[in-house]
C-alpha cells in the first residue's frame, strides 16, 4: 500500500511538468552506497524513512499500525555530483585532471540513473567547474578552489539559519555553531579531501568525525524494499481476512490522543548509526556534550542547594520534575539548565513523543555503583543516560523473574527496598561509558533486561560491546590500561538519567 500511494505522490508531482516524478537510485556523496532520490521537474529530493515506537495512522473510522511516513525533501545537486566529477577529472597529485563532457562524467558503472541529471549538471555544476567549450561542445573541470568557495558559502548561510531554528544554537559561541555548521555540511562529505580541506579553510581544528558512514535512513534500494515489504505483508492480512485493500477495522481509543504533527519529528542525528551490540535497542552516543556544557552542568549540579541531595546507602541522587508515583507524575517545573540538555536529547534522539518530564541525577564515588534493576512501569519505555566526570562500565543481563513490591524504581531508591532478580548471565553484555557520552537503550533492553555498575574502583571492560566507539573519542584518557583492558575509577561520576513519565498529575487529590 505505502509503495502504491508513494508512486502516486511522485506522479501526482510531476503533474504540472514533461513527465512524473522518477525514482532514481544513485550514489549517496559519503557513504558511497546506493541511494534513492526523487527526481521531479528539474529538482532532485531525498527519501527519509522515519519510523518510531507505538506510532499510527488514523485513517478515518481506521486504524494503520504501520506508523511510518516517508518524506522527500530537496538536497542540493551538487553534492550528490560532486564525488562523481571529483573521481571523472582523473586528478594525480598536483595535476589539476582532465576536462571531460557531462555524458562522460555522468556514465556511473552500476548507476545509469544518473544519466536522468544531465540537465540538472549543465544547470548546477559550473559554480564548482571550470568550462571549456569547443564549437557546440562543452566540456567541465572540477576546481578546488570553487568547491571550497562554494561549501565556506554554505556553511556560513547555515551558521546564521540556525539560530533561528533552534534556541539551544542562539545561546552558544559562535564559533561552536560554525563547528557544527561544518558538521552538518559534512554529512554530506566524504572527509578525504572535501571536509578536512574544509575545516583548514576555515581555520577549524579538524575532528575525525564520530558518526560512522551510514545511508543516514535516506534508504538505497532499501526503500523500496521497505515499501514492497510492507506492501506483501498488507496483501497477506487481507489474505487472511478475505478482504482487499482495506485493513480490518479497529476500535479508536479516545484516551492519550495527540494531534498527528505531534507523532513525528525529524531527529538531527541518525541515531542508527550508535547502535551497539547485538540488542538493536542499545544506542552509545560519545561525545553528546562538548567539555563545556558538562563542566555547566556540575556547576549547576553542585552549585543549588545541598538539600537537593538525598543520600541512600550506596550513593547520592537529585530527583528533578517532581514525585513518580504510582499512578503516575506529579509534576514540578525543571529547571531551565536541565530542559536544556532534555530538549537535546528528546529531539536529537526522535523517541520520546513528548517532552522529557522527568531526570535523577545520581552521584558515584569510584567504590559505588548500583545493583542490578527494572526502571518502573510508570516510563515511557526509553531511557537517556548522560554520564559526566569520570568512565563507567554498565553491565547488562536478561532477568529471568523480577519479583517487586509494585512500586518504581524511585520510590525502591529512596525507601532502600528493591526486588530480587534472578540473573541469566548467558546473554549478558556491557557497555563502556565515557564522560560526556549519552546511553540510550529502549524497547526489549528496557523491559527484558536488567542494568547496574558494580561497586569496584576498577572495572574491566574487555567484552564491552562498544569498545571501539567509546575508546576512539577519548584516546587521552590516563584512566584506561589499554593492557589490560582495567577501567580506573579515580574520580566521582554524575549521571543524569532522562526519562519521560505519560501520565502527569496537576493535583495528588485527583486520582
Amino acid at each position: 500500500m505505502l509503495l502504491s500511494i508513494f508512486r502516486f505522490i511522485c506522479e501526482d508531482l510531476g503533474c504540472g511538468g514533461n513527465k512524473p516524478g522518477e525514482l532514481l537510485t544513485l550514489r549517496h556523496p559519503k557513504s558511497e552506497n546506493g541511494t534513492c532520490y526523487l527526481f521531479n521537474n528539474g529538482m532532485l529530493q531525498e527519501i527519509q524513512w522515519f519510523k518510531q515506537s507505538y506510532g499510527s495512522w488514523f485513517l478515518g473510522d481506521y486504524i494503520s499500525q504501520d506508523g511510518s511516513l516517508y518524506m522527500a525533501t530537496p538536497v542540493d545537486p551538487v553534492f550528490i555530483l560532486l564525488p562523481v566529477f571529483d573521481q571523472a577529472r582523473m586528478k594525480k597529485g598536483d595535476d589539476p585532471g582532465k576536462f571531460r563532457q557531462l555524458d562522460e562524467i555522468l556514465f556511473v558503472e552500476g548507476y545509469p540513473e544518473y544519466q536522468h541529471l544531465l540537465s540538472l549538471a549543465e544547470k548546477c555544476m559550473e559554480i564548482v567547474c571550470q568550462t571549456q567549450e569547443v564549437g557546440s561542445m562543452k566540456f567541465y573541470r572540477l576546481d578546488n578552489s570553487k568547491v571550497l568557495a562554494w561549501l565556506t558559502c554554505k556553511v556560513r548561510s547555515l551558521k546564521k539559519a540556525l539560530p533561528a531554528l533552534d534556541k539551544n544554537y542562539a545561546a552558544q559561541d559562535e564559533k561552536q555553531t560554525l563547528v557544527d555548521a561544518v558538521s552538518i555540511v559534512g554529512e554530506y562529505l566524504k572527509t578525504e579531501p572535501w571536509l578536512k580541506l574544509l575545516y583548514d579553510c576555515l581555520g577549524l581544528e579538524f575532528v575525525d568525525p564520530t558518526t560512522k558512514e551510514t545511508n543516514t535512513e535516506t534508504f538505497p534500494n532499501a526503500i523500496e524494499n521497505k515499501m514492497e515489504y510492507s506492501n506483501s505483508l498488507q496483501e497477506k492480512a487481507n489474505k487472511k481476512t478475505g478482504k482487499h485493500g482495506k485493513q480490518t477495522k479497529q476500535a479508536k481509543v479516545e484516551t492519550g490522543s495527540k494531534n498527528i504533527r505531534d507523532m513525528f519529528s525529524r531527529a538531527s542525528m541518525e541515531l542508527e548509526s550508535f547502535r551497539v551490540g547485538l540488542t538493536p535497542t542499545v544506542f552509545y552516543i560519545p561525545g553528546f556534550v562538548t567539555d563545556q556544557e558538562q563542566t555547566q552542568l556540575l556547576d549547576h549540579i553542585y552549585g543549588g542547594s545541598g538539600s537537593k541531595w538525598k543520600t541512600l546507602k550506596n550513593r547520592r541522587l537529585q530527583n528533578w520534575g517532581g514525585m513518580v508515583h504510582e499512578k503516575g507524575l506529579v509534576p514540578q517545573e525543571l529547571p531551565s539548565w536541565l530542559t536544556k540538555i532534555t530538549a537535546k536529547i528528546h529531539e536529537s534522539s526522535g523517541l520520546f513523543p513528548s517532552a522529557i518530564n522527568h531526570v535523577l541525577i545520581n552521584e558515584y564515588h569510584p567504590d559505588q555503583g548500583i545493583m542490578p534493576h527494572q526502571d518502573g512501569p510508570a516510563y515511557f519505555p526509553v531511557v537517556g543516560i548522560l554520564s559526566l566526570g569520570s568512565p563507567v562500565v554498565m553491565d547488562f543481563s536478561p532477568h529471568l523473574r523480577l519479583r517487586s513490591s509494585g512500586d518504581d524504581d524511585i520510590s525502591s531508591d529512596q525507601s532502600g527496598k528493591s526486588g530480587v532478580p534472578e540473573r541469566d548471565n548467558q546473554h549478558s553484555f556491557s557497555v563502556l561509558m565515557m564522560p560526556r557520552s549519552l546511553l540510550i537503550f529502549k524497547d526489549d533492553a528496557y523491559s527484558d533486561y536488567l542494568h547496574g555498575i558494580s561497586d569496584s574502583p576498577t572495572q574491566c571492560y574487555k567484552q564491552v560491546v562498544n569498545e571501539t566507539e567509546a575508546l576512539a573519542y577519548s584516546s587521552g584518557d590516563s584512566r584506561k590500561d589499554g593492557d589490560n583492558k582495567i577501567l580506573h575509577r579515580d574520580q566521582t561520576r554524575v549521571s543524569l538519567t532522562c526519562r519521560l513519565v505519560p501520565k502527569v498529575h496537576k493535583n495528588l487529590f485527583r486520582f
